[in-house]
C-alpha cells in the first residue's frame, strides 16, 4: 500500500492499494475531512485493473441508505426471492399485482464500526404483524430510509421508530442488497409494500454501482423537487399521514404494563449505594466514604416512540426538580444550571432537567453531605411490552391474489 499525491484533489493524500478488501480492512478514515459530517465522504475509484484509489469528496453527499437487508424475500411471479439471490431478468410481482423484469441488483457490505454516524445505517427491524395483520409476514430488515407504502405515501422506517414493533438495531456488519426495476414502483418485501430503488445520485453508495463508491454518505441535504419527480408516489417524512401510520401502529401493540416507579438506582466506583423512596416525588440516596462520582440510574423513554405525533427523539429518564445535598448544617441545593452537570443530561429546562437514563453528578458537588435528596418534576414510569400478533391466513390470500393479478397481466389466465 502506497500513498501519493494528486493533483485533481488539491493535493489532499490519495492511498492506493492492491486489493478493494485491503483498503477496507485498515479503515483510511483519518482523513482531515472526516470530522466534517458534511465533508466525510471518501470515495473508492478504480485507479488500473489491479489498484483502486479513496479520495475525499469535496461536494457532499446524500443521506439516502435505502437497501434490503440480506435474507429479505421479495415476491416473484414463481414465488418469494431471496434478495441475495435476485439476478437482473427476475420478475417481480409489484403491489399493483403487474409483472416487471428486474432491471440491476445492487450490493454493499456496511462495517458500522468504522462509520462516523452508524445510526444512518444501522438496519431497522419491522415485526411480523407490526404494520396490520400479516404485515410484514416475517420480520423485515430495511435501511433507516428505506420507504414503506403505506396509506398512499412513501414513509422513510426511520419515521415509524416505535421501540416496540419497529427499532433499531446496533450491528458491525450489514450486507445490504437494492433492486431496481426500469421505473420507480412498489414491490411486496415479505408481503408488505415497500419501494423499490429509485435513482436520486445515490448509486455510488453501491460496491457494484460502476463508479466511484461512497465510503461514508453524509447528511448533504437531499432536493426534494428531484425525488418527487422521480418517484412514484409521493415521500412523506412527518406531518399528519406519517403521524396517523404511526398511530396505527402503537394502537396495533398489546396494552403496556406500567412499571410502579422510576426503579431509581444509584451507583459509584464503590458499588450500588442504598435508595429509599420518600414519597411519590422524592428519594433520599445514602452517601458513601470517601465520596466518588455518582450516576443515577433509571428507566427511559424515547417521546416520539409512544406519542404519534411527538418528533421529540430525546431518551428521556428522571425528570428532575431539585436536587439537594443534606448535611450536618440542613439541606443545600445543587443548582440544575451547574457546569458540572454535563454527562448524561439534557439542556436545562424553566422549571426542571431531564436526565437521559445515565446521570451522573460529580463528588465535588456532594462535598459535606451524607444523603442525595433528589425530587421529581413529574413521576416517571417504565413500561414492558408484548409481543406482535400474526395472520398467516390472510398474507398467503394477498399472495394468491397478487400472484393471479400478475398472471392475468401476462394474458395467461382468461
Amino acid at each position: 500500500m502506497n500513498v501519493s499525491e494528486s493533483p485533481e484533489a488539491g493535493n489532499q493524500p490519495i492511498t492506493t492499494a492492491a486489493h478493494p478488501m485491503e483498503l477496507l480492512s485498515v479503515g483510511l478514515l483519518d482523513s482531515p475531512n472526516i470530522g466534517n459530517p458534511n465533508e466525510a465522504l471518501l470515495f473508492l475509484t478504480a485507479a488500473s485493473a489491479g489498484s483502486i484509489k479513496v479520495t475525499p469528496d469535496t461536494h457532499g453527499g446524500i443521506d439516502q441508505t435505502v437497501c434490503f437487508m440480506k435474507g429479505t424475500r421479495l415476491l416473484g411471479l414463481h414465488g418469494d426471492i431471496a434478495v441475495e439471490d435476485m439476478e437482473p431478468g427476475d420478475r417481480l410481482i409489484t403491489n399493483s399485482g403487474a409483472m416487471r423484469p428486474v432491471k440491476w441488483v445492487g450490493r454493499r457490505l456496511i462495517d458500522a464500526t468504522r462509520h462516523p454516524r452508524p445510526d444512518t445505517v444501522w438496519p431497522i427491524r419491522i415485526e411480523a404483524g407490526a404494520i396490520d395483520h400479516g404485515l410484514p409476514e416475517r420480520a423485515l430488515y430495511v435501511s433507516p430510509d428505506h420507504a414503506l407504502y403505506l396509506n398512499g405515501c412513501l414513509i422513510p422506517a426511520k419515521s415509524l421508530l416505535n421501540g416496540h414493533s419497529v427499532v433499531q438495531e446496533a450491528r458491525d456488519r450489514i450486507m445490504y442488497f437494492h433492486v431496481e426495476l426500469e421505473s420507480h414502483d412498489i414491490l411486496l418485501a415479505e408481503s408488505l409494500p415497500v419501494e423499490s430503488y429509485l435513482e436520486i445520485g445515490n448509486r455510488n453508495f453501491y460496491e457494484n454501482g460502476g463508479g466511484a463508491m461512497v465510503l461514508h454518505p453524509s447528511r448533504a441535504p437531499l432536493e426534494p423537487t428531484i425525488r418527487d419527480a422521480k418517484a412514484c408516489a409521493p415521500f412523506a417524512v412527518d406531518g399528519d399521514a406519517v403521524a396517523a401510520v404511526r398511530a396505527r401502529l402503537l394502537a396495533r401493540l398489546p396494552q403496556l404494563r406500567q412499571a410502579p416507579d422510576c426503579r431509581l438506582r444509584a451507583m459509584t466506583d464503590q458499588g450500588p449505594l442504598a435508595v429509599t423512596l420518600l414519597d411519590q416525588m422524592t428519594y433520599r440516596i445514602d452517601l458513601l466514604r470517601p465520596l466518588s462520582n455518582l450516576v443515577l440510574l433509571s428507566h427511559a423513554m424515547v417521546p416520539a416512540e409512544s406519542d404519534a405525533g411527538s418528533r421529540d427523539r430525546r431518551r428521556l429518564g428522571l425528570d428532575i426538580a431539585a436536587l439537594e445535598i443534606e448535611g450536618s448544617d440542613g439541606l443545600r441545593a445543587i443548582g440544575l444550571n451547574d457546569p458540572m452537570l454535563r454527562t448524561g443530561w439534557h439542556c436545562e429546562e424553566k422549571t426542571h432537567r431531564w436526565t437521559n437514563g445515565e446521570a451522573q453528578i460529580p463528588a465535588a458537588l456532594l462535598e459535606g453531605g451524607h444523603a442525595l435528596i433528589v425530587r421529581l418534576h413529574a413521576p416517571a414510569s417504565g413500561n414492558d411490552d408484548g409481543s406482535t400478533e400474526r395472520d398467516a391466513a390472510r398474507v398467503a390470500a394477498l399472495v394468491v391474489a397478487r400472484r393471479m393479478s400478475a398472471l392475468r397481466h401476462l394474458q395467461l389466465l382468461d
